[in-house]
């Protein structure tokens, strides 16, 4: 079990458009697409990986 949290586990604090900002940015800066994945899951924010609002037990 990972203590780490995912991004989307305080979706309602961030909006999409600030995520796929923060996409956009590492995708940017990762040396390949490899590198891309792993610093996207790592930061919980993978494309895709968000709940849907229908499905978002939370809501």
């Amino acid at each position: 079990m990972s203590d780490r949290a995912s991004v989307f586990d305080v979706a309602h604090e961030l909006d999409p458009t600030a995520i796929a900002r923060a996409q956009r940015v590492v995708a940017a800066h990762a040396h390949d697409a490899d590198d891309c994945r792993a610093l996207l899951a790592g930061l919980g924010i993978l494309p895709g990986a968000a709940p849907e609002p229908e499905n978002d037990p939370t809501r």
